[in-house]
């Protein structure tokens, strides 16, 4: 931007010297109309140079708008994997719920509710708890209910006191 100003400064003032030399009319007309025409072409050289593809400032865009657009990429990705996540935690839990109430019929048990516990880690799924609720009015051994404790155990692999079994 200096050297722009600084070209235009010079040439208006060589401009006015040689403008004042010349003492003709006839050949002054010929001068104004001609150093006219040379302001004009450097005050436009700058906006053409910028029109033809300044690279410099082009690629800046182009990189500036690649970036946004990566960002934005990144950000729908990571909550789409969240999504994924919880539907993957939703139908996990659904396969453990069912496979507990078939084991529960196995051992004749009716079961009215299953709620399973996930633990929290982004990088496996485990179970951390689940509470198994009876059908009220139904008469248990407390030996079918330790085999139904025993076999979710060993389907779940966690211990006999993060399973509660209650009606």
């Amino acid at each position: 931007m200096f050297e722009f100003v600084k070209s235009i400064t010079v040439f208006i003032f060589i401009t006015t010297v040689f403008g004042g030399i010349i003492s003709n009319e006839k050949y002054k007309t010929y001068f104004d109309f001609i150093s006219g025409l040379i302001i004009i072409l450097l005050v436009i050289s700058p906006v053409v140079s910028f029109l033809n593809g300044d690279e410099d400032l082009y690629r800046n865009i182009q990189s500036q708008l690649f970036n946004a657009d990566m960002t934005d990429a990144k950000r729908e990705i990571k909550i789409a994997e969240g999504s994924f996540g919880d539907m993957v935690r939703n139908g996990i839990e659904e396969d453990i719920e069912r496979t507990i109430l078939q084991m529960g019929k196995k051992h004749d048990i009716d079961i009215c509710e299953v709620d399973i516990e996930l633990d929290n880690e982004e990088t496996d799924v485990k179970v951390d708890s689940a509470v198994i609720r009876l059908k009220e009015g139904g008469e248990y051994s407390k030996k079918n209910i330790g085999m139904l404790k025993r076999d979710i155990c060993d389907y779940l692999l966690i211990g006999k006191e993060k399973i509660s079994i209650c009606g």
